[in-house]
């Protein structure tokens, strides 16, 4: 508490809620709430096998400390990856050899494959310790969602707010893995925390901690650029509310007064935030231009092969190009952004049964409806409900009616600044992969949710709050392990998430060692599999005949009879990946598939396994398993392993159905 009255448009924390008596226990019971979240999604991890941008992740990490050199993975994150790798990289793991055309084409998922399987290195230890390294920035952001709410509502609206928090499946999901999901999530929270608490109170430390935080946000993920908008408008609003400005300096503090004065101060501040990211950035790639240790050679180059994926198709990509002559930031941060860009423009989308070659603005507002846990959903609703409630809550606001709700709307823009700016940018997004995309704005809705609880709530309130928590328990609880498969009860829950979305919002490659288990008690003998994934089959024992899969990596080259029996699928496959071209079974694909299967059969249908022969035999390799999966998208599965791979048994004469019968048109 300060001893003297609140400046105008200074946050302040309002001490104990009404009737918390003090609450001397808020910040105990946030830090063990906090581990147990922690040790929740960690022991479910360990149950999974490395999801699918966990073994580049990693293998970067490890290569930026063994190396020095940053061609690989450059778009997903130096400050992640270097920490997913670090343990590996102090360790005794034996790193691939680097004179290897793998290398050389910057392959990282090729490297990855043989750094985790053919090094003698023990895969499940290695995730192990990335994961373990990775774990405390998603107990940092559990603890930073309840610092915020308390600042605004108290230590009992912040416990509330950190309950629905620490058990939401999503966040569950990915606090321990090795990517940047849960890096980007927490930096972009403090980034924007930062901003507001610079333009309301700034000193050498406020301005610092928020430069530092923004430099972690950019590191962490290439669509950090969205803080820029929200700190303009957060600043707007700041200009436009007026009012002097405490200035803490040498330690001493004076009011900085009218809007040219604040407008140079936060400038100030700016440009020193500007500095901070330029200089970490450089710093993180040893202050070096070359993504290449040594300097190019002319067998090195990054994966796709081209400098600047945009080119001059923009003014975004005259920018970075002109950025790589100049040589305003290191290659491989450059190279990363501008690949990151371009895939963003278009990539295959799935959502509620439908495939499309780009992606669409309904796409994270669905992912949002179906992935939101319930109990965030309904304390939304109640803190929406209630705005002047959560205005007179707030300490300082004074006043009621408009003036309130002003002062609410104020002290919360941050949050809702964050969630509308971040969440429109997304609609124009073509990178339409993943729930995890959204990420970012549930720390910003886990505050707001606070406000439910602010105050002294009525009995039935109290109830219902108390009802979330437990409902939110009881999901957490059930789902274990399969945190990355949940779906709310509201959307149907996850039995049938595989017909909502697939990838990274359902099926990431993690489920191996549960269809290995599975498989133990089939009883039965093996069946087939299709794998999304980069994890290794073989490395779990699975003895499954393979079919093609994303990677297939350790997967023998030939063509494999199918028969009666059971078949695993994994969910990306059989609603995207399984046929060529990653869309739905047409009539094009159909005559393509005939033509293949009368060239590489004939008149003797394949009996035995044999090696491919021909550039034509593993096209119709694929071709075939994509008529398989539209034949498959006509029935439920038998089961389901983790919500992400799906059992199908099929008997000869609907095997037969399958390859030769009625063509399976999508949509018919």
């Amino acid at each position: 508490m300060i001893d003297r009255p609140p400046q105008p448009g200074e946050e302040v924390d309002p001490g104990p809620a009404p009737g918390t008596g003090g609450a001397r226990w808020g910040w105990p019971a946030a830090v063990v709430i906090a581990l147990l979240a922690g040790l929740t999604a960690y022991s479910a991890a360990a149950r999974k096998s490395p999801t699918f941008d966990e073994t580049a992740h990693l293998t970067a990490g490890v290569s930026y400390w063994r190396t020095g050199d940053f061609r690989l993975h450059p778009e997903n994150g130096n400050l992640p990856q270097r920490l997913g790798g670090a343990l590996a990289a102090v360790g005794d793991a034996r790193f691939p050899s680097l004179d290897q055309s793998g290398w050389a084409r910057s392959a990282v998922y090729e490297i990855g494959n043989e750094f985790l399987y053919h090094q003698g290195n023990d895969p499940d230890r290695l995730i192990a310790w990335g994961r373990a390294a990775m774990l405390p920035l998603a107990m940092a952001l559990w603890l930073t969602i309840y610092a915020a709410t308390r600042r605004l509502y108290g230590p009992l609206a912040a416990i509330f707010s950190l309950g629905l928090a620490a058990t939401d499946p999503n966040l569950l999901a990915h606090a321990p893995l090795i990517t940047s999901d849960l890096a980007a999530t927490l930096f972009f929270f403090l980034a924007v925390s930062g901003v507001w608490r610079v333009l309301q109170r700034p000193s050498p430390a406020v301005v610092t901690g928020s430069s530092l935080a923004a430099a972690a946000l950019f590191l962490s993920k290439m669509s950090a650029g969205i803080l820029l908008p929200i700190a303009v408008l957060l600043t707007l609003l700041r200009l436009a509310r007026g009012g002097p400005l405490p200035l803490r300096a040498c330690g001493r503090e004076r009011l900085v007064r009218g809007r040219g004065a604040l407008l140079a101060v936060f400038g100030g501040a700016a440009l020193i935030h500007l500095a901070v990211v330029v200089i970490l950035v450089w710093g993180a790639f040893d202050f070096r231009y070359s993504a290449f240790h040594a300097g190019r050679s002319p067998h090195d180059q990054f994966e796709a092969g081209v400098p600047n994926l945009l080119g001059t198709r923009s003014w975004l990509g005259s920018g970075l190009e002109a950025a790589q002559r100049g040589r305003v930031l290191p290659e491989a941060y450059l190279y990363g952004f501008s690949f990151a860009l371009d895939q963003s423009v278009a990539r295959p989308t799935f959502m509620a049964g439908e495939v499309r070659p780009r992606g669409r603005p309904a796409f994270f507002p669905y992912a949002f409806a179906v992935k939101t846990p319930d109990p965030l959903l309904l304390a939304l609703l109640l803190a929406l409900a209630t705005p002047l409630a959560a205005g007179l809550s707030l300490r300082g606001g004074g006043g009621g009616g408009v003036r309130a709700l002003l002062e609410a709307a104020y002290r919360t823009a941050p949050w809702w600044g964050s969630v509308g700016i971040y969440g429109g940018i997304a609609l124009g997004s073509g990178l339409n992969i993943g729930h995890r995309h959204l990420l970012p704005i549930y720390p910003a809705l886990f505050v707001l949710a606070g406000s439910a609880a602010a105050g002294r709530p009525g009995r039935v309130r109290r109830i219902v709050l108390g009802a979330c928590l437990l409902f939110g328990a009881g999901s957490a609880a059930m789902i274990w392990p399969d945190y990355l498969a949940y779906f709310n009860v509201l959307s149907g829950g996850s039995r049938t998430g595989y017909e909502k979305l697939v990838d990274s919002s359902l099926d990431w490659g993690q489920d191996l060692p549960a269809l290995a288990e599975w498989e133990k008690g089939a009883g039965e003998r093996p069946g087939y599999l299709s794998y999304f994934g980069t994890a290794s089959p073989d490395h779990y024992g699975i003895r499954a005949r393979r079919l093609p899969g994303f990677f297939d990596f350790d997967r023998p080259r030939r063509l494999e009879p199918l028969g009666p029996g059971w078949y695993a699928v994994s969910a990306s496959i059989l609603q995207v990946y399984g046929a060529p071209g990653a869309g739905p079974w047409d009539r094009q694909q159909e005559q393509t598939y005939q033509e293949l299967r009368a060239q590489v059969e004939g008149s003797a249908p394949v009996t035995r396994a044999r090696a491919y022969e021909d550039e034509a035999t593993e096209r119709y390799d694929r071709f075939r398993l994509g008529r398989l999966c539209a034949y498959l998208r006509r029935r439920p599965p038998e089961s389901q392993i983790g919500g992400s791979i799906l059992i199908f048994r099929l008997s000869e004469a609907e095997v037969t159905q399958a390859l030769a019968g009625t063509p399976p048109y999508d949509g018919q």
